[in-house]
């Protein structure tokens, strides 16, 4: 038989029991919430990011010459002439 059987517990007792597993939890959820949140927000920017990079590849493939400094070839990405 453990000690908390057969006595009656305050106000104050059962909430301490009870705070820290309803803290804790709480405190999962929101910490698994904002991972997937965070994930969904910075997708866009990882697709730029694979176009971009993709274009840049692309462009030193295709070198003739006229776009020998990544300067260039980041500027023509980019939307520039």
């Amino acid at each position: 038989m453990t000690e908390l059987e057969g006595q009656k517990l305050t106000l104050l007792e059962i909430t301490r029991v009870h705070l820290y597993p309803t803290l804790a939890i709480f405190a999962t959820g929101l910490a698994t919430f904002s991972t997937i949140y965070f994930a969904i927000q910075i997708e866009p920017i990882a697709q730029q990011s694979r176009f971009f990079h993709r274009c840049v590849e692309e462009l030193m493939a295709e070198s003739d010459g006229q776009l020998d400094t990544n300067w260039k070839r980041v500027q023509i990405c980019n939307g520039g002439n």
